[in-house]
């Protein structure tokens, strides 16, 4: 039953990085420059079905392992600095209202991607903390498809923000 589960879970999962994955494309050529309202609402949905899926995804891994308990924690120490650098910037996104300016405030003065390197950290960290094999070995594939939304993120801010380059040398990631 828990093999079941898991298998459907990840079935969701890859639909989701799929959609994710073309939504990127498709953003990236403009295919949904003219309905930006649904393009949003559509992605905040996939998100939420993404991240939840694939965190119980680790707490129902059927290939579970024993990780010494150092390691253990040090995944949770990261999934608790993923958590910061995800939620930070959510939160100071707060105070600025538009997209007519490029954000180079706070945590954004250091990276230009801080949810990313929160995600990053999630994607090692609590698979070590939940101790499941399946989402450790499938990391690096959901790492690199981070990387595929990061560099078409970067396209989209080089045309959208004229000094967006310049802002690019100044910081890390």
């Amino acid at each position: 039953m828990k093999t079941t589960a898991f298998l459907l879970l990840a079935g969701v999962l890859v639909i989701c990085i799929v959609i994710r994955f073309l939504y990127e494309v498709f953003l990236t050529r403009r295919i949904f420059a003219k309905q930006p309202e649904f393009k949003e609402v559509w992605m905040a949905v996939v998100m939420f079905v993404l991240w939840p899926s694939w965190f119980i995804l680790c707490e129902i891994d059927p290939y579970s392992i024993a990780i010494p308990f150092y390691l253990r924690w040090t995944g949770f120490v990261m999934f608790i600095a993923g958590t910061v650098f995800f939620l930070w910037p959510v939160v100071q996104f707060r105070g600025f209202v538009g997209p007519d300016r490029l954000v180079e405030t706070g945590i954004f003065k250091r990276f230009r991607h801080p949810m990313y390197v929160g995600f990053f950290l999630w994607l090692v960290g609590y698979p070590l903390f939940q101790e499941s094999l399946s989402m450790l070995i499938t990391a690096p594939l959901w790492m690199a498809n981070v990387l595929f939304w990061r560099y078409h993120e970067e396209k989209r801010l080089v045309f959208q923000y004229p000094e967006y380059d310049e802002y690019r040398k100044r910081t890390w990631w």
